[in-house]
């Protein structure tokens, strides 16, 4: 059995004492369907116009999303780019957009060696999707890349995925290091979320109306999907007529946004990190497990009265349910987001851990607010 490698990452700003590295003259939109084409550097893909400065070229557009995929504690920067005179196509009635061929979606993950501090960040990761159109048809392909520790490049990861474990710095310089497991993902990985083969699943988790619909970033009259119409990155079908009135559009919330209630914070987060799988879209569960979950939430509508649901499997908790009104701590949701498998040096996912990929560390501020919601419920009979 391997084990993980160790990286010790400095407790302090990282500097660059190393001449330029420029990227391309502008993206380059390779061929994703053959592996020879995807750069064994980032700086090959033409992502940034100059890498030290994390200057990016103009056709690398940032965008943001209400509710953030959870990823132990990782910083996260999103960006979508698209060939020339090429857009993405608009619907709000369903949580897919329509994609152009060769468009891009690009994931940078960061991390703090001193936690809570800024200046300590550094990238660690940066995933890659783009897609192909065969007979009209997306096809995507996933994958991702290392950065080096100096941060003057990223190395594309292998296939087969890769794990490490980081030293980072949680009590301070000149403390004992708090080890933390990081997986880079294999391709088999990336296509369980992502649905890359074309069974109808969501390709593209986070590029859609719930989630895209909040203000513009350094502009907040402006409604981001308003933005990315304006730029072109967004346009409506032909026939379609004009684009909606987005004050009207399905709107995701943070688990922080002291303006939405715990309920819709709760399913919005419930939305972006399980209906991936336990959803309208999502792995064929209900052969498998039996879990047929409908977290669905894209348009806001509840269609899971999560009390009622059976369970799969045993817990080892008092009158357990999935949900349990006015009892967080019989509930098997709140239950599985704490389970993680620490004494696993080889990182296989404890089975009762949810989300069982990407995460070796609980969303504790998740746990809270869903917790606080599900304690707030009525008391029914239905678990005695």
């Amino acid at each position: 059995m391997s084990k993980s490698k160790f990286i010790t990452l400095a407790p302090c700003l990282i500097v660059l004492a190393v001449a330029p590295i420029m990227g391309q003259t502008g993206y380059r939109f390779f061929n994703p369907a053959i592996a020879d084409s995807i750069p064994k550097l980032i700086s090959g893909t033409g992502m940034y116009q100059d890498l030290p400065t994390r200057k990016f070229n103009a056709e690398v557009i940032p965008f943001e999303v209400n509710t953030p995929l959870w990823t132990d504690g990782a910083f996260k920067e999103r960006y979508i780019a698209l060939p020339a005179g090429t857009s993405v196509i608009f619907n709000d009635t369903a949580d897919m957009y329509s994609y152009p061929d060769r468009a891009m979606v690009i994931k940078n993950f960061s991390v703090d060696t001193l936690p809570g501090n800024p200046a300590s960040r550094i990238l660690f990761e940066t995933r890659f999707s783009g897609v192909r159109l065969v007979a009209g048809k997306e096809k995507w392909y996933l994958w991702t890349y290392r950065w080096r520790l100096d941060q003057t490049d990223a190395d594309l990861v292998a296939d087969a995925g890769q794990s490490v474990t980081v030293r980072v710095y949680r009590d301070g310089v000149g403390k004992a290091p708090f080890l933390k497991k990081w997986h880079y993902p294999s391709k088999n990985q990336c296509a369980a979320c992502h649905r890359v083969q074309g069974t109808g699943g969501r390709n593209v988790l986070a590029f859609f109306t719930a989630q895209l619909n909040k203000p513009q970033a350094g502009n907040p009259s402006m409604n981001q999907l308003d933005r990315l119409f304006q730029i072109g990155v967004l346009k409506m079908a032909a026939g379609a007529g004009a684009k909606p009135d987005f004050s009207k559009s399905p709107k995701w919330s943070s688990l922080d946004d002291p303006t939405a209630s715990l309920e819709h914070r709760s399913r919005s987060y419930i939305a972006a990190n399980c209906s991936g799988c336990h959803g309208q879209r999502g792995i064929s569960t209900g052969a498998v497990l039996g879990v047929t979950i409908d977290y669905d939430y894209h348009d806001m509508k509840v269609r899971t009265d999560l009390a009622t649901k059976k369970l799969q499997g045993v817990f080892p908790l008092d009158s357990a349910g999935l949900v349990v009104p006015g009892h967080p701590e019989r509930s098997v949701l709140i239950y599985r987001q704490k389970m993680r498998n620490q004494m696993d040096e080889d990182f296989n996912p404890e089975m009762m851990a949810m989300p069982p990929l990407g995460s070796f560390e609980p969303d504790t501020n998740a746990i809270k607010v869903m917790s606080q919601w599900i304690a707030a419920m009525p008391p029914t009979a239905i678990h005695g």
